[in-house]
């Protein structure tokens, strides 16, 4: 009977686990604010240039690993693995301004669920250089707000895949 009740309490820790594990990685959804008309993979390239909108704080590398993040995102999206690249020149460009970069506090997170939360927001622009007109707009919104152990544990850097996946699917539709 014992040997039952550790299984059982094995599951629900690997359950729980799981379910935990997941939440840092959760990729949101974009909020469409002008939807793309066109086929966005007729162009033969994308150049993606990430910045910070005037008060958010971000160092030039969290930037460029943000930067590298999206591109790899989207590569992986299109299955080839020079269609984006990092830069400011090609036919299509996509700019993607962060609007809220906050890394939180890893003891106030293990403190309380909801305390100290991690968020990056990003406003993504997608413009057509030869025509000079955007293209589509929409934008990523990213929280992680778990408390205990898990959420000491969880830097900025850890949801910054999940957002890179966001940007990528707004491409994707």
């Amino acid at each position: 009977m014992e040997t039952v009740t550790l299984t059982s309490r094995s599951r629900y820790l690997a359950l729980l686990s799981l379910v935990i594990s997941a939440c840092a990685t959760t990729v949101p959804s974009p909020d469409i604010i002008n939807p793309v008309e066109r086929n966005l993979f007729d162009y033969p390239s994308l150049s993606v240039t990430v910045t910070a909108r005037d008060g958010v704080s971000v160092s030039p590398i969290d930037l460029d690993g943000m930067t590298r993040a999206v591109v790899d995102a989207i590569n992986r999206a299109r299955s080839t693995a020079s269609w984006a690249q990092a830069g400011a020149t090609g036919p299509l460009r996509m700019s993607v301004e962060l609007t809220r970069y906050e890394p939180g506090n890893e003891f106030a997170r293990f403190m309380l669920a909801g305390l100290g939360q991690i968020h990056v927001d990003g406003e993504v622009v997608l413009l057509d250089s030869a025509a000079s007109e955007e293209i589509g707009r929409y934008s990523v919104s990213k929280t992680f707000a778990w408390g205990g152990v898990y959420g000491a544990s969880t830097r900025i850097g850890d949801i910054v895949p999940a957002f890179a996946e966001s940007v990528a699917r707004g491409v994707e539709r």
